[in-house]
């Protein structure tokens, strides 16, 4: 029995394991970039940092760590996306740190600048400076706060990128300088591709749903025409019956006039016929006084 719950145990502890390894791997990886430094007129430099591949940012803590002896912090400035009333850039003169911290109430889609620091260059021997990027903390807007993995990039004066800081010193093109880092130009691409794909799923949902309606149109315009049909059926059979209840209504009534006629007509004929009797028997009943008194006279001459 004790073997079977220590088996038991390894197994769920296993399935723990594994389950949060599949939340960790499909939580989304954010990559912050630290762009090769832009030369200003004046003669400064413009470190800018760039977060790309998180669709919803609640809030940052990141500390740019530089070199006194090579570079002078001049001012600092955070883009106007991800500006906030609960963020701000704070220079820290004796940690030779620039702070950024900001909170967000909504949440971030994040693929773009982060912010800035503008650097006077003091090591005559070089030409630009990339100073070291620290994340401190980086949380979803998630009511439980969830950390973002990350991964931290250094765009090289040739363009391209790595794990470190660009120490050559040397000015990248000015084609570079005003480009932004591949790491944005992928998540940038990715999310186009994925609001394509989601653009197109909701053409070919919509697509579907005007064929259902089509479809459903056709059924119930079918269903109208067949209805239309039985009922006009229906209002031809019940004018027929009623006509022919009109027609035996109005038959009815003619055999009945017909009986009310011949039967006036018969009443009238057995009337004159007894008219007829009785002025003979009164004609009889007289001629045969006549004769009476005629005869009466002649016997009384005698």
């Amino acid at each position: 029995m004790r073997h079977i719950k220590i088996t038991f145990a390894a197994l769920l502890l296993l399935f723990c394991i594994a389950f949060t390894a599949d939340i960790i791997y499909a939580q989304e990886l954010a990559t912050i970039t630290v762009h090769t430094a832009k030369v200003n007129d004046d003669g400064t430099i413009e470190v800018s940092v760039y977060i790309s591949g998180i669709s919803s940012l609640g809030g940052i803590d990141a500390s740019l760590n530089y070199d006194s002896d090579k570079v002078e912090y001049v001012t600092s400035d955070i883009c106007e996306a991800y500006q906030s009333k609960f963020g701000e850039t704070n220079h820290i003169a004796e940690k030779n740190t620039v702070k950024f911290v900001a909170v967000y109430q909504d949440a971030k889609s994040a693929n773009d600048e982060l912010f800035s620091v503008t650097f006077k260059m003091k090591d005559s021997t070089l030409e630009v400076y990339q100073p070291q990027l620290e994340i401190v903390d980086l949380v979803d807007a998630s009511l439980e706060i969830n950390d973002i993995p990350y991964q931290i990039k250094y765009q090289q004066n040739d363009g391209s990128e790595s794990d470190s800081p660009d120490e050559s010193g040397k000015t990248a093109e000015k084609e570079i300088q005003d480009s932004i880092p591949e790491s944005v130009k992928r998540a940038e691409e990715q999310r186009s591709n994925s609001e394509s794909e989601q653009n197109a799923e909701g053409e070919e949902e919509t697509e579907k749903q005007k064929s259902e309606l089509s479809e459903n149109k056709e059924e119930t315009d079918t269903m109208q025409a067949e209805e239309n049909k039985e009922g006009i059926q229906g209002a031809e059979e019940n004018q027929g019956n009623i006509k022919n209840k009109e027609i035996k209504e109005n038959k009815g009534e003619v055999e009945e006039q017909d009986r009310d006629s011949y039967q006036k007509t018969k009443d009238t004929g057995i009337k004159s016929d007894e008219n007829f009797y009785f002025y003979w028997i009164i004609a009889i009943v007289f001629f045969s006084l006549i004769m009476c008194c005629i005869i009466w006279n002649r016997k009384r001459k005698r």
